[in-house]
């Protein structure tokens, strides 16, 4: 069974917390005015009374909000002076974010990760997020300019794993930064990473399909890989192949293809090795790659194909793309947010930064998929 997790408590308390905060801030409660009980608040605000209590708690502790036995809980009249203000910049190395110049796939993941970035930012009082771009240069006087224009801000988040010596001189200096990077461990960083875990997602995608299947054939389908991405694609394989072996002790029917590797002369290669398409009559075919999505469409307009299809990881906004497809979306506005709110932790609350690993969610077309029985 394949299932939601639980919604994290503290994670509740956190955006509340920011929210009511924010009305604060933005003066819907003034200075010196009593809020609403905890009750109202709690129905307003969508949580429970207790949960609201522990917000309302935090907001006396860090003198947002002064609580008066009796009378209530009102705002403090030096509460603007208490506001934080916080720069971030967002560091991408593409000079134009453009589809056409870094393809729909990167466009939409950047995208996807910027509006993650804006709505946290905006739960943030005082907290501004501006878009920079920096590239990989060995030119000392294009570095030094680079950093400076880094020093404007209080903490930085870069995206992706480029940009190396520009990162290890601004560790240097001692400012904060993390990494947004689809790809964590490909390559080592000099700041903690917020990255997506495929595997324990495609060993949830491995477990559905072949309790879809029945006893069906698996035939595999993948990419033919740039040096960049093998570290993360072998092991992602291996682990696909471990799955299948245990699933296979259990489900003694399953039978699985040699996997299909594809090229930029992909069409060519699924009509020269599935001729006539009579040989996927009854089987499944999972798309491992985002780079599969052309190679589904394909799939798709095929007449008549016998097959049942699977996607791999795909960006938030390509897996709307195919609704008859069941696939792994992986979550880059959960990115955007976590980034900013590592940052404003640090900068704010003195918070340890960490490493944040994701997990990609099973999806059917636009459709979350929370349990699979």
């Amino acid at each position: 069974m394949v299932s939601e997790g639980r919604h994290d408590p503290r994670s509740v308390i956190d955006s509340t917390f920011q929210r009511l905060l924010g009305d604060i801030l933005n003066e819907r409660f003034k200075p010196g005015e009593r809020l609403p009980g905890d009750r109202e608040l709690a129905r307003e605000y969508g949580i429970g009374r207790s949960s609201m209590i522990r917000v309302l708690a935090r907001l006396q502790e860090e003198r947002y909000v002064e609580r008066i036995p009796v009378r209530g809980t009102f705002v403090r009249e030096d509460v603007h002076r208490r506001c934080p203000c916080v720069s971030l910049a967002f560091v991408n190395g593409d000079a134009e974010l453009d589809p056409e110049s870094i393809g729909l796939s990167g466009w939409s993941e950047i995208m996807e990760i910027m509006r993650g970035m804006f709505e946290e930012a905006a739960l943030r009082p005082g907290c501004q997020v501006t878009l920079l771009h920096c590239e990989d240069t060995d030119d000392p006087a294009r570095l030094r300019a680079q950093l400076e224009d880094l020093r404007r801000f209080d903490g930085v988040i870069f995206c992706g794993c480029r940009m190396q010596e520009l990162k290890r001189r601004f560790a240097a200096e001692c400012k904060p930064a993390v990494v947004v990077s689809p790809k964590p461990g490909v390559v080592p960083e000099v700041y903690p990473y917020i990255g997506i875990d495929p595997l324990d997602g495609i060993a949830a995608m491995a477990e559905y399909i072949v309790r879809c299947a029945r006893g069906r054939r698996i035939v595999l389908l993948h990419w033919q890989l740039d040096p960049v991405d093998v570290p993360l694609s072998e092991k992602m394989l291996s682990v696909i192949e471990l799955v299948f072996t245990r699933l296979k002790a259990v489900h003694e029917r399953i039978f699985i293809d040699k996997s299909v590797s594809c090229n930029a002369e992909a069409h060519a290669v699924l009509d020269a090795r599935f001729g006539s398409w009579d040989e996927l009559r009854g089987k499944v075919v999972w798309c491992l790659n985002r780079r599969m999505l052309p190679v589904l469409n394909y799939l798709l307009n095929k007449n008549q194909i016998p097959a049942e299809l699977f996607g791999g990881t795909v960006g938030a906004a390509a897996g709307t793309v195919y609704p008859p497809v069941t696939h792994l979306r992986e979550p880059h506005c959960q990115m955007g947010h976590e980034a900013v709110a590592m940052l404003y932790g640090t900068l704010c609350e003195h918070r340890k930064m960490e490493n944040v690993v994701l997990e990609p969610v099973m999806y059917y077309g636009a459709e979350r998929l929370k349990s699979v029985d």
